[in-house]
């Protein structure tokens, strides 16, 4: 259930509100088509219901930029608010995507450093040839994941 109280202050339709909403995926299909149910809410509409589509494969940041600033300036109406949320949805997913890949990507770096500095310190106490070496490794731990081993070579 919506809260129309947030979208229609002393009389008056937060068009901006309800477009942001939706850019932030706050939002969905079936709250824009409640909102469509409210008359005053579609007594607000302006605009033709003529959209420019473009290719899904283009959209991005800057397309939903460009739609949200429409649909607050030139062409609040069910059709562009739907398509909007379209759009949004479809980019919020790929800059999940791309976040939780760039986080992988991370880790998997920080594994391959840790793995080289282990392989390193190896190498550096084998050509040492030196008796009784003890080898202490060090760790910090930040949300469950080694971030940086140290190792200390004691005589």
């Amino acid at each position: 259930m919506i809260d129309f109280k947030k979208y229609i202050i002393d009389g008056t339709v937060k068009r901006d509100r309800i477009v942001a909403d939706i850019k932030r995926g706050r939002l969905t299909k079936e709250d824009i088509l409640e909102l469509d149910n409210n008359p005053q809410i579609s007594d607000s509409y302006f605009g033709s219901g003529n959209l420019k589509k473009i290719s899904e494969t283009n959209w991005n940041n800057k397309y939903l930029d460009e739609l949200s600033l429409v649909a607050v300036s030139e062409a609040f109406n069910k059709e562009y608010l739907l398509y909007l949320n379209e759009v949004a949805t479809a980019v919020l997913v790929k800059n999940a995507t791309k976040d939780r890949n760039m986080k992988s990507l991370k880790w998997v770096i920080i594994g391959i450093l840790i793995l080289i500095l282990t392989i390193c310190a190896i190498m550096i106490i084998s050509s040492l040839k030196v008796k009784n070496v003890v080898l202490s490794i060090w760790s910090i731990t930040l949300n469950n994941k080694s971030l940086l081993c140290l190792i200390r070579v004691l005589k």
